[in-house]
């Protein structure tokens, strides 16, 4: 039997040894140092604060923080993180961190108006992902075999619940600390009364976080379409790729015309569903539906199997009172339209989306894509690509819990939520990067061979033939339709002026002793108009002549599209606090005065009865030769392996010694700005926690050699050069 020896002795740790729960933070603070993206975030990040930590030191404590991963508050990543606070600190380039209670009051020193720049930049410039967003494994390819990058537009919004606050006269007012940060609004299936809403932005290949907001409540919508837009346009000039050439996949809530137009302005292509299901009743839909060669959508098996049909390019129109920014009217928007249906099994119950006609479940999407190289089976399909990023909301909730609560303020909770998605984006580029797959690995595409649909559905309501004419109106089928009645523009011009110079006159006595007078209204008489509470200004723009027996009155509207929708103190006007309008003021008008400014009855014009036909064009049946392919990279196996990468690494870092600098003398000015206690500038707020001149971080790193080789080539490759 062989011997055995045993030795034991006492192993100490090694000195400047970073915890491995802190390897890959320490790594991911000394890339960012090496590059010199630290003291570009230091030169960006500006929080407006009278002394304390500045920005560069709350993104070093984020980023360390979302790189543990460790899913724990920050006062449980900071207790664990003490012991290696300080050479955390210098990897960073800092003396100090900041601490949990110094990151609360940062963050709430916040201010929207400046970090915009700054979240862009970090999110799509600081990073260079060019290698990966060039690379053909993360674009799709239609059936032309042309590239493109689609992208995916959804907000979440997660819920707060609010617990009873106990009222007694021995207290004092109880204060909610989300008020700032959460309104009330419709939470679908989460619980909770009050919520706010984070806009992502998502590139679909790469899984790429590009545009992140926060907004209380339901937010503005079209302010985050905007954003949207605009980083879209901005990575795809980063990379060199044609933004008409980009395709934005967003929920039915940008169905509406004033977003569809948002997209044509912004010069990217979209697919988005359509709830317009009056449009199923139009004879030349109908008509298209029943003589159209239906196509199966290619699907994963888990839900029912939808087929497809291209119904053509129709106008959509918006509603009288969806007005622009400006307040000027949408002209009808031309896009085209895709409409599936599957078949309802008995006793299953039908989704919250479609129409439901004879056991036939039909859906609608509009798109500007072409038909040649989309076809509508891919038009569907790219569509519900969107459960990808359901997915990637779940794991970003497993890795990095962007829906907790870092901040009650607004701005401080979006900041962190941007630096967060940033750790995630510099996961998936180290990944990529580490193993990167050759162009030939891509599969090459097959060529287009549709699938129709076999199946039987029951008929559609009769409709005319394509052969039998539709049967005219009534109106029409005597051969005495009338002309159109015009109106002298001129004229209604000039009655328009002199109505408001008269409104402008009498407004004083019309607003004196008014209910709004009461309601702590005031009015603006150089200019003729109304004054809320909130300071918002309300113009005249109509006279309401009501039915017999009550006065007419005269009608005021501002100009700013969702005003009175988050306006503090929109309870003192309205009833209903969660109405979506704006709210319309109105006077009561005196006959005589209501005389001389109601517009005359031959200055008004005829209301247009006659919309245009939805249909305007039939699909083409162009299609391109091959078949349509999606990315084929996986963002999450990218992020294992560069958490596989740090975990494989031994870190040590240690900071020298510096001597302390001459502190002034506490009772002296030592300048004027001291003497007249001056602000201080961002470059002196930056400077006051950053290492001196003449300290030196020295960095030991331990690991395999394939290991070491990949870290040591990854550290000039995942930023973009200062």
């Amino acid at each position: 039997m062989a011997r055995i020896v045993r030795e034991s002795k006492v192993w100490e740790k090694p000195k400047n040894e970073i915890p491995a729960h802190l390897t890959e933070a320490a790594l991911l603070l000394d890339f960012l140092n090496n590059a010199g993206t630290l003291d570009q975030i230091a030169t960006r990040c500006r929080i407006r604060r009278e002394g304390g930590y500045c920005g560069a030191d709350v993104v070093l404590f984020l980023l360390a923080y979302f790189a543990v991963g460790a899913n724990t508050g920050l006062k449980r990543f900071y207790a664990s993180a003490l012991s290696s606070w300080s050479l955390l600190a210098g990897l960073g380039g800092r003396v100090r961190m900041p601490s949990p209670p110094a990151m609360s009051r940062a963050l709430s020193s916040v201010h929207s108006a400046g970090m915009r720049t700054f979240h862009r930049w970090l999110l799509t410039e600081a990073l260079d992902l060019t290698p990966l967003l060039t690379h053909p494994a993360v674009q799709y390819r239609d059936a032309k075999g042309r590239a493109w990058h689609v992208f995916h537009f959804d907000p979440t919004t997660p819920a707060l619940r609010q617990r009873a606050l106990p009222a007694r006269e021995d207290r004092p007012d109880g204060e909610r600390r989300a008020n700032q940060l959460c309104e009330a609004g419709k939470s679908g299936r989460k619980r909770g009364e009050v919520l706010f809403t984070r806009s992502v932005l998502q590139h679909a290949g790469s899984g790429l976080w590009l545009d992140m907001g926060v907004e209380p409540g339901q937010g503005k919508q079209r302010k985050q379409l905007h954003s949207a837009i605009e980083a879209v346009v901005h990575v795809c000039k980063g990379i060199g790729h044609p933004s008409e050439m980009a395709v934005i996949c967003a929920d039915g809530q940008w169905g509406g015309v004033p977003s569809l137009v948002s997209f044509r302005e912004g010069n990217t292509r979209f697919v988005t569903r359509l709830s317009r299901y009056q449009l199923l009743e139009r004879p030349e839909i109908q008509r298209a539906l029943s003589h159209a060669a239906w196509l199966l959508v290619p699907d994963s098996g888990s839900g029912p199997q939808r087929s497809a049909v291209d119904v053509g390019w129709v106008y959509l129109e918006a509603s009288e009172k969806t007005l622009r920014d400006d307040g000027s009217r949408f002209a009808p928007e031309r896009v085209r339209l895709v409409v599936t249906r599957y078949c309802l099994q008995p006793g299953a119950e039908k989704g919250a989306r479609g129409q439901h006609i004879d056991g036939t479940v039909y859906e609608m999407f509009v798109t500007n894509l072409d038909e040649d190289g989309w076809p509508p089976e891919m038009v569907c399909a790219t569509y519900f690509g969107r459960c990808g990023q359901e997915n990637r909301f779940a794991q970003e909730d497993r890795e990095l819990q962007l829906d907790r609560i870092y901040s009650y303020e607004p701005a401080g909770q979006e900041l962190a939520s941007v630096v967060g998605a940033f750790v995630w984006n510099w996961r998936v580029l180290s990944g990529f990067l580490s193993n990167m797959p050759a162009h030939g690995d891509v599969a090459a595409q097959r060529p287009y061979a549709p699938m129709k649909d076999r199946r039987s559905f029951p008929a559609l309501p009769s409709v005319p033939g394509p052969d039998q004419p539709e049967e005219p109106p009534e109106h029409e089928s005597d051969g005495m339709r009338e002309e159109p009645r015009t109106v002298d523009q001129e004229k209604r011009t000039a009655h328009r002026k002199y109505a408001r110079a008269v409104m402008q006159k009498h407004l004083p006595d019309l607003f004196r002793g008014s209910h709004l007078e009461i309601k702590g209204w005031t009015i603006d008489s150089h200019r003729g108009t109304l004054l809320c509470p909130n300071l918002e200004v309300f113009e005249w723009y109509t006279t309401n002549n009501n039915a017999k027996g009550t006065s007419p009155q005269s009608a005021y509207r501002t100009r700013h599209s969702g005003a009175c929708t988050v306006c503090p103190k929109r309870l003192s006007c309205r009833k209903d606090p969660d109405a979506k309008k704006n709210y319309q003021p109105s006077l009561v008008l005196p006959p005589a005065i209501a005389a001389r400014v109601t517009t005359p009855a031959e200055l008004i014009p005829p209301k247009d009865h006659s919309r245009p036909p939805p249909l305007l064009l039939p699909p083409s049946p162009a299609r391109g030769p091959f078949e349509v392919t999606e990315s084929a990279l996986l963002p999450a196996e990218a992020r294992k392996a560069s958490r596989r990468l740090a975990a494989a690494a031994t870190m040590f870092a240690s900071v020298s010694s510096v001597p302390p600098t001459e502190k002034p003398h506490p009772l002296m000015a030592i300048d004027r700005r001291r003497r007249r206690h001056g602000r201080c500038t961002h470059d002196e707020n930056v400077a006051r926690y950053a290492l001196p001149e003449g300290a030196t971080v020295r960095v030991r790193l331990r690991a395999p050699a394939e290991q070491l080789a990949l870290i040591e080539a990854l550290r000039c490759r995942t930023t973009q050069s200062s």
